[in-house]
């Protein structure tokens, strides 16, 4: 029992730790992800998270803007995605799962609901016994774990934020490339002007799409540190769950040392 409580506890504890104070974290071995074009027209190499260098065939000039942005688009998020699965290290973005979290403490608080009815049944058979035996003034309640556990469950619930809309967007060229992207590493959208010639387009891309993941993993982080309320939400739990424990054990102290034999 004192094992799955300590269990829910250092769960609560992990949501207000220090891991997501909007620090990065250190990264991975720059390992490059190196993406291409079905034509083989568009190149897009990739460094943690980032767009290193874009590498185009004039000939792709010749398309509409919007069809030349979706292709690039499409490259460089197959770039992205590849360079962060080449270093587990690599996502600098402290995303909370809590909808995982909460099956998991879920888990945890059932488990922990059980083992105390266990105990209780058990305390209570071994209370019969010494009372065939000898005299025992008072009784021992169970702690309402049930209402214990309702507020932990409230307080995770209130710590959901949205964060998987965080989005950010930035232009390059003079505002003639503009790119929107989200905190997971990925290009929403790409706009290109008319008349872009090959190297703004390239070397524009690359600073628009950085810029916006460096925004939108920066939104990320400040969504994820938790509130003030959450966080005294969190340490008004713990204490209550430790000061039920302890005058559950007191009072079976109270109990067990006031048997007097018959």
């Amino acid at each position: 029992m004192d094992d799955q409580i300590s269990r829910a506890r250092q769960k609560l504890a992990a949501l207000r730790a220090d891991g997501d104070s909007g620090e990065a974290p250190v990264r991975g071995i720059p390992l490059r992800a190196v993406a291409t074009s079905e034509d083989e027209r568009i190149r897009v190499t990739a460094v943690n998270r980032r767009v290193e260098n874009i590498e185009l065939d004039a000939r792709l000039l010749r398309l509409e803007p919007a069809e030349l942005a979706d292709r690039l688009a499409a490259v460089v998020n197959a770039a992205l995605k590849q360079g962060r699965a080449l270093s587990a290290r690599a996502e600098d973005v402290p995303y909370v799962d809590m909808e995982s979290i909460r099956q998991e403490l879920d888990g945890v608080l059932d488990d922990g609901l059980i083992g105390m009815q266990r105990m209780t049944s058990s305390l209570g058979e071994a209370v019969a016994q010494i009372n065939r035996r000898a005299t025992m003034r008072g009784s021992f309640e169970p702690p309402d774990l049930e209402t214990l556990f309702e507020q932990t469950r409230a307080v995770v619930a209130s710590a959901h934020r949205g964060q998987a809309d965080e989005r950010a967007e930035a232009s390059a060229v003079n505002g003639r490339v503009h790119a929107v992207a989200s905190w997971d590493g990925q290009v929403v959208r790409l706009v290109l002007d008319q008349g872009l010639g090959l190297v703004d387009v390239a070397d524009g891309v690359c600073a628009a799409v950085n810029e916006a993941l460096a925004e939108a993993e920066s939104r990320a982080r400040r969504a994820a540190q938790p509130s003030a309320e959450f966080a005294d939400g969190v340490r008004a739990v713990q204490e209550t769950g430790v000061t039920l424990l302890r005058e559950y054990a007191a009072s079976l102290q109270s109990l067990m040392n006031s048997a007097q034999p018959k």
